[in-house]
């Protein structure tokens, strides 16, 4: 059967190549008119429905859009076929997708340096705090770092605070990175210390590096974005 192929997902998302992703009235409406066709069979629903979660939820998706993700998924928690559980486990992604939005201030951070002084992100003055998530052993960090290092020395706007903030709870491994590595004066390195978890909570940490970048009242600008994404809207501020 078709249920049991990849072809529904291939369909779905062939549909919404289809539209203009600036136009949210008319995604949603399309969006819906796709889910109310697929309700008559749960089966289907649930299938398209994980094809449009993994186009507007997955951050790496060029459909990437949280109003979108959170559209799809009230829209399951309202269908009669969905289990109470299933219900509340909707109601908590949704919260989960919620924290730190755009224009919101940002959860705070308390943190730590090398040294073991307590950090505030509440202490950064700076016009722009610039959030790094990472951690030394991811591969794709390795590759994003010295990149991010560069552009901090020769081409950032001034007046930035860089924190870059190790997310794992290894701290001989970290401590064992700082001393192998050289920073840019304006690159602090900080550590939730064991707290690790809280922080990727906090930050809807799915992969990294995760980058957020905040304006001097610690509202959130930019959300987890690539580095290619900070550097282009810095640069032409």
């Amino acid at each position: 059967m078709l249920i049991n192929t990849p072809y529904l997902i291939g369909k779905t998302n062939y549909y919404v190549n289809l539209f203009n992703q600036k136009d949210t009235l008319n995604i949603i409406k399309t969006t819906n008119d796709l889910l109310e066709r697929a309700v008559v069979k749960s089966k289907v629903y649930h299938i398209i429905e994980e094809a449009l979660l993994n186009l507007y939820l997955q951050k790496s998706s060029g459909f990437f859009n949280e109003e979108m993700g959170i559209y799809i998924l009230k829209n399951e928690q309202e269908q009669i076929f969905t289990p109470d559980w299933r219900k509340d486990d909707i109601g908590s992604r949704v919260s989960f997708i919620l924290k730190n939005k755009v224009d919101t201030v940002a959860a705070q951070l308390d943190l730590e340096d090398q040294n073991g002084k307590k950090i505030s992100l509440l202490n950064s003055k700076s016009k722009y705090t610039i959030l790094y998530f990472f951690d030394p052993d991811c591969s794709r960090c390795v590759g994003v770092s010295p990149i991010v290092k560069d552009w901090l020395i020769n081409a950032a706007p001034k007046n930035i605070s860089f924190l870059a903030v190790y997310v794992d709870n290894n701290s001989a491994e970290w401590h064992k990175y700082l001393k192998e590595n050289k920073f840019p004066n304006n690159w602090a390195n900080l550590w939730g210390n064991m707290d690790f978890a809280t922080i990727r909570t906090q930050y809807w940490i799915e992969s990294i590096p995760s980058i957020y970048l905040l304006d001097e009242n610690k509202k959130v600008i930019l959300k987890d974005v690539s580095y290619k994404q900070l550097m282009y809207y810095l640069n032409k501020t």
